[in-house]
């Protein structure tokens, strides 16, 4: 049975999101498409990060807890992660949305979201030695830079900031279980090997950079498609 722990969080995490998908109020299920187009984009650019990663070495699948089915460097449940936790973290941007719909970012969210593009690629050009700290923080950087140079992603930052804070709280059992058995493993040579838990902050860069690209690319589809 410990084989199926990878896939047993996957199906826990999108059991109520996708119980709840055909919530009337909600938008996701009139813009399924841009749910999944989004998802889908994203998905491509960190499946090829991983599997680049995967073949470097940088991290590693304990066979123990996942099926054993792979494909290019990564067991099905890898794949499936970057289908399943944006489109949970979608439904509860969603759900942000519904409650604080008239929610605007001010100009002291739009100064700590640059502030917080400097600190990463600052930290990126001084860990260049560590490879996923690098790649972590500095797409980290470049995204948060961009979403608050468009006018349009600016407005939304304080919404996508209050979505991804909603959002570690499955990241901190998901990625705690994940980190802890482990189920995956990092080399020592690639992070800074700080932890909250058991988890690597680069973790949290990398979810960060996931989701906001998610938020920001489904806003664009829906408001495109209108």
């Amino acid at each position: 049975m410990l084989n199926f722990i990878y896939s047993t969080l996957l199906l826990v995490t999108l059991a109520y999101p996708l119980y709840r998908f055909h919530e009337p109020r909600l938008r996701m299920k009139k813009n399924v498409f841009s749910v999944f187009l989004s998802v889908s984009f994203v998905a491509v650019f960190f499946i090829g990060w991983d599997i680049v990663f995967a073949i470097n070495k940088l991290w590693n699948f304990n066979p123990r807890f996942v099926t054993g089915v792979s494909l290019f460097y990564l067991p099905l449940e890898e794949w499936l992660f970057f289908f399943v936790i944006p489109y949970s973290c979608l439904f509860i941007y969603e759900v942000v949305n519904y409650f604080f719909p008239e929610m605007r970012s001010s100009c002291l969210i739009s100064a700590a979201s640059i502030l917080f593009a400097l600190f990463l690629l600052i930290a990126a050009i001084l860990n260049t030695n560590r490879l996923y700290t690098l790649v972590s923080f500095s797409s980290g950087s470049v995204v948060m830079l961009i979403l608050v140079v468009i006018p349009f992603y600016r407005k939304q930052l304080a919404l996508f900031w209050l979505s991804w804070f909603f959002c570690l709280i499955p990241f901190f059992f998901v990625n705690g279980v994940l980190t802890a058995l482990p189920v995956v493993s990092y080399a020592a040579v690639g992070i800074l090997n700080i932890r909250i838990f058991s988890i690597p902050v680069e973790d949290f860069i990398y979810s960060h950079a996931l989701l906001f690209l998610n938020f920001a690319l489904y806003n664009y589809l829906i408001r495109n498609k209108r």
